[in-house]
């Protein structure tokens, strides 16, 4: 039986816009086989979502909740409403603890890790150690990858998307304006090791933003483990063998 969805409703107005084709070449790209992607892009989940939102009365962390669990858009527009409330707290950290387990994709644990964790920490909901404990931690998967992106808000702030994003959703949470490099190098030397993908892909990340801000401590990081890098690694970093910036 097909789900009835309400002619207002957020599902609704998502799908008045997408496309099949659309929904079917995201899901193979980013590997998702139970988490359902409507179609819509990127460009128009955020005017219809953004829209959505503002013109109701701000929804309630059991609707954020429900949306997160969701579709692959509806899961965007959770992380984003979460992150305009007025006040993070120990609720909304609940929430943001459970979606941390698993995200399905890195197109969720990244704006995951990058604004609400990040955020939360900011906010003095959580500390360093939280983060500490994850990149530690070999499983759930998803919980180095969160640690390490994380970093790349607190080091180098929102970036200019995302900012105007959640400036259409309401707020732009304080994100970045102390860097935490030696915090990060902790990290990185906790992660250096992981083999798979998405943790590696997150280390290069993770690299480029802190040689914005210590550029002496990412070079020797990756002389020091020169021989555990990969040149994907090195290109998502924007590095070269020596940790200098690549022209």
């Amino acid at each position: 039986m097909q789900d009835l969805v309400p002619p207002d409703s957020l599902r609704a107005r998502l799908e008045a816009v997408a496309t099949p084709e659309r929904a079917e070449g995201e899901a193979r790209y980013l590997k998702l086989a139970d988490r359902r992607v409507i179609g819509t892009g990127m460009k128009p989940w955020e005017r219809v979502a953004a829209a959505y939102v503002c013109e109701r009365v701000r929804p309630d962390l059991d609707q954020v909740a429900r949306w997160f669990d969701a579709s692959l858009e509806e899961a965007w527009t959770a992380i984003y409403c979460l992150a305009t409330r007025p006040e993070l707290d120990a609720a909304s950290w609940r929430l943001v603890e459970r979606w941390s387990r698993a995200p399905d994709t890195w197109a969720i644990a990244d704006p995951l890790a990058r604004i609400l964790v990040a955020g939360h920490l900011e906010a003095g909901l959580i500390d360093a150690d939280l983060l500490r404990t994850w990149a530690a931690r070999e499983q759930p998967f998803w919980h180095r990858r969160i640690a390490l992106v994380a970093t790349t808000s607190l080091n180098g702030g929102l970036g200019g998307p995302t900012r105007t994003r959640l400036r259409r959703f309401g707020r732009v949470p304080e994100i970045g304006s102390h860097p935490r490099a030696g915090l990060t190098l902790e990290l990185l030397d906790a992660s250096i090791h992981d083999r798979r993908p998405f943790v590696r892909l997150g280390i290069g990340w993770t690299l480029r933003e802190l040689w914005a801000v210590d550029p002496n401590g990412a070079a020797a990081f990756v002389q020091r483990h020169r021989a555990r890098f990969t040149k994907a690694m090195l290109a998502k970093a924007r590095l070269d063998d020596h940790g200098r910036r690549r022209p």
